[in-house]
């Protein structure tokens, strides 16, 4: 999806005056809004939209404590180690999470529900 994402973006910045990063930052906001309605519970989620390429990433950040009692949004010090040697209690862990099967949720409520047709 990213190069094509970025063309319908640049068309969309050109045809309605609006710069590309104010189109970006809502596709980013739209995709953390879907983001957090599906990860329910999920607290530190982050959304970044890499203008070069397109690729949208969606990552879950977990804080790094002793004791787990919110797994959604805490991680324990040995599982972070196990994904970073350096990992410290108080630090923060991201992972990334899925974005596939966002649907119209990630749509704006404007947005939705409105198609074009042409009558002849």
């Amino acid at each position: 999806m990213g190069r094509e994402l970025l063309t319908v973006i640049e068309q969309i910045g050109r045809d309605k005056g609006i710069e590309s990063d104010k189109i970006i930052k809502a596709v980013e906001a739209a995709v953390l809004s879907a983001a957090k309605k599906k990860y329910t519970g999920t607290e530190n989620v982050q959304v970044r939209l890499d203008p070069e390429s397109g690729d949208i990433e969606v990552i879950s950040l977990r804080q790094v404590v002793e004791t787990v009692a919110d797994p959604k949004n805490e991680i324990s010090l040995s599982e972070a180690n196990a994904i970073d040697t350096d990992a410290e209690i108080g630090d923060e862990i991201g992972s990334l999470l899925e974005v596939t099967d966002f649907g119209r949720i990630a749509a704006p409520p404007d947005c939705r529900g409105y198609s074009r047709h042409s009558r002849a």
